[in-house]
């Protein structure tokens, strides 16, 4: 990313970011906002402080957290989808009773992920399109959210 605002880093690979980041960070660059719950979140530590909406300023080090967290737990190639993408797979060649549960695990578990995910757009939204900033409470109140964990790899 380059332009007004835009910190000029260079290449970043310490940052997890995917398309559904580019509208939110665009719009928050422009100052412009609508209704729409984005998928993504803004990229704030990509962008100058006096860039950043005031709802991510004023914690940004929160946002950048929740954000991380989010990334990790909802992108296809974060923790999360790459450890069901091993777990799948040690499921699909295995007998039908494994893959019996786990096709109901799976279930259970992105029953849960979703219902985390849509708490955690709507405070991602709210700090970058409604000046509400991500308070320590926020940030800790869904960091404590009990979520189940898939199984381990074995390798």
């Amino acid at each position: 990313m380059v332009g007004p605002g835009v910190k000029q880093l260079g290449r970043n690979d310490n940052a997890f970011s995917d398309h559904t980041d580019v509208r939110p960070t665009m719009l928050a660059l422009l100052g412009l906002k609508d209704s729409y719950v984005h998928d993504g979140r803004v990229l704030a530590e990509w962008l100058d402080a006096n860039a950043l909406p005031n709802g991510i300023r004023q914690n940004s080090s929160n946002f950048i957290q929740l954000a991380e967290a989010y990334k990790q737990m909802n992108a296809p190639l974060g923790r999360l989808g790459l450890s069901s993408l091993v777990y799948a797979n040690r499921s699909i060649t295995s007998d039908d009773k494994q893959y019996a549960r786990y096709l109901n695990r799976m279930s259970e578990i992105t029953a849960e992920r979703d219902a985390l995910a849509a708490r955690i757009k709507s405070v991602l939204n709210g700090a970058a399109f409604g000046n509400q900033p991500v308070g320590n409470g926020d940030a800790n109140g869904l960091a404590t959210t009990r979520t189940r964990s898939l199984p381990r790899s074995r390798n």
